[in-house]
């Protein structure tokens, strides 16, 4: 019974990583939506089953990509900025309720503070600064994921300050990154 369970998460978890590959290739291919309609396709997408209740997540990872796949969604496709802040920051919650999970793999963890990040600049959520922070704390041992986390917390803070009227706070970050590079 035990091997039978096994199979089920491994399967829940792959038709959640084929659903996050539908949506990534169609933001590729078609772009960002600027206007909040969907195709057919994309409705398609979104009303799967497995999207439609997150009781239908088996497992810790198959709950990471139902969040992100709902919060891409909602940002790239509807510009719905609030519910997609709203899967973005169950994302980071569960994340955060599973300690372990940020030092085994990093860059989920950064991939889902960019993302509520993301969101939050988008909803001008002062809240964003808190995020950044625990962007900035993320340690890790790969230089190449040490190299996306500078380009990703540099990126989002200037994005932030440009989006708050911020623009001396700007400059003072840019001076920062260029006595880094």
């Amino acid at each position: 019974e035990q091997m039978f369970d096994i199979m089920d998460k491994n399967r829940n978890i792959t038709e959640y990583h084929r659903l996050f590959s539908l949506i990534s290739i169609d933001v590729f291919k078609e772009g960002v939506h600027r206007k909040g309609h969907t195709t057919q396709q994309q409705n398609k997408i979104i009303n799967h089953v497995l999207l439609q209740d997150e009781s239908e997540a088996h497992s810790y990872q198959a709950h990471y990509l139902f969040f992100i796949c709902l919060s891409t969604y909602n940002y790239m496709w509807k510009k719905d900025f609030q519910k997609a802040h709203y899967y973005a920051l169950h994302l980071v919650e569960l994340i955060e309720a599973n300690p372990h999970q940020v030092k085994e793999v990093p860059y989920q963890y950064a991939f889902a503070l960019n993302l509520l990040i993301t969101c939050q600049i988008s909803l001008k959520n002062y809240k964003a600064t808190v995020s950044i922070i625990k962007l900035k704390a993320i340690k890790t041992k790969y230089k190449y994921l040490e190299e996306l986390l500078f380009y990703a917390v540099n990126n989002q803070e200037l994005n932030m300050y440009i989006d708050y009227g911020q623009f001396e706070d700007g400059l003072q970050v840019i001076d920062e990154i260029l006595n880094k590079l």
